[in-house]
């Protein structure tokens, strides 16, 4: 039994084998026999990271075909805002909140950055006393930080600046640490002169300098601006420089010591002078005005340039002929003047002298000094002019029949000629002074006087 049911066995399989000897058929079926693989394509994931507290994501990955797009959903926190996104090509729709990138053969990685929205806060600010803020922002992130740019009218000087944590570091540079809403800045200027003792009100009369330039001349806006401040200094303080005649070079053969009895007719005017804040259009102005020009200083180029002299004091700064240097250009304002006759001093540059390291020598020029106080009025000099004018005037400004002084007795006066050195020009009287504020609070600089007055 065993057996017989194992010989058709065997015989089917011989039979099967023989059947296969090299037939194409059987080939064919053998392969056709034969399981079919079908290879998977490769996917390429794609991972992000956030900031967790900022923001949330879905999916926490993507696992896409080379080729194929993908999104990711941004929920950011409340008070957050998107700072950067970065990897894979990302690009980020600000609108939908949505993440879109399309796969490559490679694996990669987006980073998403987020930050805590800023509060904006506005920065205002005001001024007490005669100066200027410049370049503050408008609004600022709260807790920013900025820097403070103060700049005082040439008269005066920066005294303080409070509101919005407002610090000034060693080198007297002022800033905001970190702004915090209200932020308020206020810059408080103090004058450089205590009130004069002989007059109640202080004048300040603005001055623009108009600088010739060429390969001779250079005026630095520097030396532009110390030398209105010695100006000040010869106006308001000259009864302290005086008191500190030691300060000139005693061996000097030039130098005499004023005598005791004429400091008692040394005048603090009142008088202070500062570069102009504005062009005549009103734009604002360092008070320096340049001019290109290879030529000498002339009428023409000078009234070509001339700022409205009922609201400002023009200087012409230049290259004047050799054999003019050390003479006056006065053009007087007068009530009689032509609308835009030319008005204003002309200097030679050399003449013009260089306070900008702030040590006091009496023999720093008094060209602009003297040339100024012919300006406002002293018509003539010390030792000559016309009998009616400043030289014959009592020196305390008391009229009376034999006044003990006159103003040609004082030796040192501002209003002596060029030839005196000037080191022996240190002095205004009183009744020059008086004489000086008379021409510009009622005579022909008042327009002057009214149009800076309603400014201030």
């Amino acid at each position: 039994m065993n057996i017989t049911r194992l010989v058709p066995i065997a015989a089917f399989s011989v039979m099967t084998l023989g059947c296969s000897g090299g037939s194409s058929n059987n080939e064919s079926a053998a392969q056709q026999s034969q399981p079919i693989k079908i290879v998977a394509p490769s996917l390429t994931q794609i991972s992000i990271e956030i900031d967790e507290q900022g923001v949330s994501v879905t999916p926490n990955a993507l696992n896409l075909k080379a080729g194929e797009s993908g999104e990711f959903s941004l929920t950011l926190t409340q008070g957050y805002k998107i700072e950067s996104i970065n990897g894979c090509g990302a690009t980020y729709n600000l609108e939908t909140g949505k993440i879109k990138v399309t796969a490559t053969e490679t694996s990669c990685s987006i980073k998403v950055m987020a930050q805590k929205k800023q509060t904006m806060v506005p920065v205002t600010s005001s001024v007490l006393g005669f100066g200027s803020l410049s370049s503050l922002p408008q609004n600022v992130e709260q807790g920013s930080s900025f820097d403070i740019s103060a700049t005082p009218q040439t008269d005066y000087t920066l005294d303080n600046i409070v509101g919005c944590g407002a610090t000034k570091d060693s080198r007297g540079n002022w800033r905001v640490l970190s702004a915090q809403s209200p932020c308020h800045i206020e810059a408080t200027f103090t004058s450089n002169f205590a009130a004069s003792s002989e007059f109640a009100e202080s004048i300040r009369l603005p001055v623009v300098i108009h600088v010739f330039e060429n390969d001779n001349v250079s005026i630095s806006d520097e030396l532009g601006r110390s030398h209105v401040e010695l100006l000040n200094m010869h106006f308001r303080r000259s009864k302290l420089l005086a008191d500190f005649d030691f300060l000139i070079d005693s061996s000097s053969p030039e130098h005499t010591p004023m005598p005791d009895k004429d400091r008692q007719y040394i005048a603090d005017t009142g008088i202070t002078f500062y570069l102009a804040t504005n062009t005549p259009d009103g734009a604002p102005s360092t008070g320096i005005n340049r001019i290109s020009a290879n030529q000498a200083l002339t009428e023409q180029a000078m009234k070509s340039s001339m700022w409205d002299a009922n609201k400002v004091i023009n200087v012409w700064v230049g290259e004047k002929p050799a054999s003019t240097i050390d003479q006056e250009a006065i053009y007087q304002l007068t009530s009689t003047n032509e609308p835009n006759a030319l008005a204003g001093i002309a200097i030679d540059h050399r003449k013009f002298s260089d306070f900008s390291n702030r040590r006091f020598d009496a023999k720093l020029g008094k060209t602009l000094t003297h040339s100024m106080g012919h300006y406002l009025g002293l018509i003539g000099h010390i030792a000559q002019g016309p009998e009616n004018g400043h030289r014959n005037l009592p020196c305390d400004g008391v009229l009376q029949p034999s006044p003990e002084c006159t103003n040609k007795d004082l030796l040192f006066n501002y209003m002596r000629d060029s030839y005196v050195a000037d080191e022996n020009k240190r002095m205004f009287s009183i009744s020059q002074a008086n004489l000086m504020r008379q021409h510009i609070q009622n005579g022909p600089l008042q327009a002057l006087y009214n149009n800076v007055r309603d400014k201030q």
